[in-house]
């Protein structure tokens, strides 16, 4: 966020435009350059009292921070594709074709498309596909799951097979919404749904940071509800 915005009167102005302990903000309401708050919460407790913040940015830095990324050395013995003896007769490669393969969480919030920035990032969702595995990155490091075939269903959609053999398969859509900022709704399981945008376009896409006075925040920005079966099928 520019350094303006902990300019003193930038805070009273801030503060003055809060009415409530959940109030929702417009860009008319309060706008610092290229950055104006979304949302703001307090939550007393006994011990203390915080602030959480979730504002609209479009700061360059964050959005390299936001590109999902692992090494080797984050792979454990146990989901390893390549040293637990469970995958060692499937390390054949899948033709990947021209599906992209990174992917991180995107948030809708009053009628807008963000890219989701947590506190944590123990909270936020990525992916990443490679040529033998659908990765996900998580706090417990990079897990894999097999992914046996890559399908172009049509021009806006890819279907993942993922499992080791026929009796233990699971199958992921992934829809594109939105091909110039690179949304896409991910469909794994009946009502399993989730937005990601790929991370070669997603710069197109405004990204909502989470704040507070602390390092974390204990609640997260989340998505607003949408028909998402509308959204595939549109």
């Amino acid at each position: 966020m520019n350094s303006s915005c902990s300019d003193s009167n930038n805070l009273r102005l801030i503060q003055n435009n809060l009415k409530s302990d959940t109030t929702s903000i417009t860009k008319n309401d309060i706008s610092l350059n290229d950055t104006f708050f979304l949302l703001k919460r307090n939550f007393p407790t006994l011990k203390a009292n915080y602030q959480h913040y979730v504002y609209k940015t479009t700061e360059p830095n964050f959005y390299d921070l936001l590109k999902p990324r692992f090494c080797e050395k984050d792979f454990t013995l146990i989901n390893h594709p390549y040293t637990n003896p469970i995958w060692k007769n499937y390390r054949y490669k899948v033709p990947i074709g021209d599906i992209p393969t990174k992917w991180t969480e995107v948030l809708f919030y009053e009628n807008e498309y963000y890219l989701k920035y947590p506190s944590d990032f123990c909270n936020l969702k990525q992916k990443i596909i490679s040529d033998s595995c659908l990765i996900s990155i998580t706090c417990e490091g990079p897990i894999p799951s097999k992914i046996t075939k890559i399908s172009r269903l049509n021009n806006k959609q890819y279907l993942l097979i993922l499992g080791f053999d026929e009796d233990n398969q699971k199958r992921t859509t992934i829809t594109i919404i939105d091909t110039v900022r690179g949304i896409a709704v991910w469909h794994s399981g009946e009502n399993e749904f989730n937005l990601f945008a790929d991370t070669d376009r997603f710069k197109n896409i405004p990204i909502a940071k989470a704040d507070c006075n602390r390092s974390k925040c204990p609640y997260e920005l989340k998505s607003q509800k949408l028909d998402y079966l509308g959204l595939i099928n549109d």
